[in-house]
């Protein structure tokens, strides 16, 4: 027989095994809905008098220069703490609407945008932030990380929507910190660990200056991978961003 403890652990894998398949099909079942809507708005001439917008990605990679600043955009984002699981969060809010913290955060970042790439309409883009975590202690948070920004959904001719994911990156911390040490095993977490950023964006237009965002800003040790840390944080903010 299985000991007890190993027992937890192997139930613990699979439940959350099974919420990321879930997520995952979640993600696939929006972009497919707006393959085909596109799709279906390339084989219409009358879809454009029905609001559906064009699907008109490049048939080659676009590389733009981090030298021009029309490639940057820079925002302010602020938000609270949430002991939530991380699918959760991000798939079934609402599931975590009583597991708010004690933690807070301000802070800023800067978005290059790398390429458009071929055939979807996605972007590469590398967002770096620095943020003040304060609450049940102060921490300063550095971030890095590559994003992937999906742009067309079928309604973005009435609200300009956007997902912007990225599950790899870089995050360093001055200090650590108690409240994401609670929400890992043994209450044990690092300084260096990684981040997962996942954002949903709002603008009147595509051509607009201007999109607000909603953002979970994760950090952890991904089952242990860094430095034998299993869990992490979550802070899930709000903010507004800017481009040239």
């Amino acid at each position: 027989m299985m000991p007890s403890g190993r027992q937890d652990f192997s139930a613990e894998v699979n439940k959350i095994m099974y919420a990321a398949r879930r997520h995952m099909r979640r993600i696939r079942e929006a972009m497919m809905v707006s393959v085909l809507t596109a799709c279906a708005s390339s084989a219409s001439a009358d879809d454009a008098g029905r609001g559906i917008p064009p699907w008109n990605p490049p048939s080659k990679p676009v590389l733009l220069s981090p030298s021009n600043i029309e490639n940057w955009s820079f925002g302010g984002f602020g938000g609270v703490y949430n002991h939530g699981r991380l699918i959760y969060i991000e798939v079934e809010p609402w599931r975590v609407s009583g597991d708010w913290g004690h933690g807070y955060m301000i802070a800023g970042n800067a978005v290059y945008k790398i390429a458009h790439l071929p055939y979807v309409p996605f972007d590469l883009e590398l967002d770096l932030s620095v943020a003040d975590q304060f609450g049940r202690e102060n921490t300063i948070a550095f971030g890095a990380i590559p994003e992937f920004r999906w742009k067309w959904f079928p309604w973005n001719n009435y609200l300009y929507t956007n997902v912007r994911l990225g599950p790899l990156g870089a995050s360093y911390t001055t200090g650590l910190s108690a409240e994401e040490a609670s929400d890992t095993a043994g209450n044990h977490t690092s300084r260096f660990l990684n981040l997962d950023v996942f954002e949903w964006t709002f603008a009147p237009t595509e051509q607009s200056k201007w999109e607000a965002f909603i953002r979970n800003q994760h950090r952890s040790g991904i089952f242990g991978l860094i430095n034998g840390v299993n869990g992490g944080s979550n802070y899930v903010n709000l903010g507004l961003r800017s481009r040239f």
